[in-house]
């Protein structure tokens, strides 16, 4: 009987980078925080919570000679407070899909491929979805609060009512108005797209710029063809209308992500947005405390298991220097 050892090795050593490598490097919100270096291992106690600036100093004062000056120590800062967001994906080898394929590792190695490239993609759907999320838990289990919890300003995020006076910093800017295509590809219209995302990016530039900007795919080929048709070119040896690249102004990359939020257009600072991660807990397995083996033997089943598990939260620190539209497009 092939024996737990080689489904450790196999799976541990070879399986499990790959599925993470992947998660990160093709899941858009995942990759573009990475890039930017603000993916951090750390946490401590039941939430993530931070610290940011909620409101000017008030011992700001002018001064001569010898006239005095406030002491009184004031803490401008706030601490918001978020869950961890918490996902599990299991994968599986019966007892008898074993036996039946005793001595033909390949055949189980070929198994144990497919279920993880399923345990991937299924992860990494899930996980990019809820990266735009509005926060809402799902059977009362908490996920990852995303983007639109981020750019809502009729809600509290992170603990911190928006409403509430002196919170005016915890405000994003969102437009719900509805643009159709016409309007958005129409110069003379005030739903010209170009000139939305202008408008978004100088409302959330403050103490920093929007650096990028996600959206769907839908929305992503409409600014390009808005793009082509402003920049025609008639001396290519072959006929070639695309773009390498697609930029909202210098160093302001424009993508689109699969899992966005249909309609929407999110404008971010990305030096505010960060993924803090659970150790061990960073697309881990779970193991066996006893022995430190990956896979479990279910009490009522005639099989192993193995937990691939993530525990995290993104979080912002200045929801004013993000912007969203929500209603784009037909």
């Amino acid at each position: 009987m092939l024996d737990s050892t080689f489904l450790e090795l196999a799976t541990r050593d070879h399986h499990l980078p790959v599925l993470k490598n992947n998660i990160y490097n093709k899941t858009r919100g995942f990759a573009v925080l990475k890039k930017k270096g603000r993916v951090f291992e750390e946490w401590a106690g039941d939430n993530v919570i931070w610290s940011v600036v909620a409101k000017k100093n008030p011992t700001i004062t002018r001064f001569r000679g010898s006239s005095t000056l406030p002491s009184q120590q004031v803490n401008p800062l706030a601490r918001p407070s978020l869950p961890s967001g918490n996902y599990s994906v299991t994968i599986g080898i019966t007892k008898e899909e074993r036996a039946k394929n005793k001595g033909k590792k390949e055949v189980l190695v070929k198994m144990l491929e497919a279920q993880m490239k399923n345990a991937e993609s299924t992860l990494r759907e899930e996980i990019g979805t809820d990266f735009y999320s509005d926060g809402s838990t799902v059977g009362g289990m908490n996920g990852i609060v995303g983007l639109r919890a981020i750019v809502d300003n009729d809600n509290t995020y992170a603990g911190l009512n928006r409403s509430t006076a002196g919170n005016e910093y915890w405000q994003a800017n969102i437009d719900t108005t509805t643009y159709t295509d016409a309007n958005l590809e129409d110069q003379t219209h005030a739903g010209y797209l170009p000139g939305l995302m202008y408008d978004a990016y100088t409302d959330a530039t403050h103490d920093g710029a929007p650096d990028i900007v996600i959206t769907t795919k839908h929305l992503f080929n409409v600014y390009q063809l808005i793009a082509q048709a402003m920049n025609l070119r008639f001396d290519n040896a072959e006929a070639n209308l695309g773009f390498a690249a697609v930029k909202f102004g210098p160093d302001v990359p424009v993508i689109f992500d699969d899992f966005c939020t249909t309609k929407h257009l999110f404008m971010l600072n990305t030096d505010d947005l960060s993924l803090y991660i659970v150790p061990d807990f960073n697309f881990e397995y779970d193991k066996n405390e006893q022995n430190g083996s990956i896979w479990l033997q279910p009490t009522d089943q005639l099989a192993l298991v193995a937990h691939v598990v993530f525990m995290g939260q993104l979080t912002c620190d200045a929801p004013w220097q993000q912007a969203a539209y929500t209603t784009l497009g037909t």
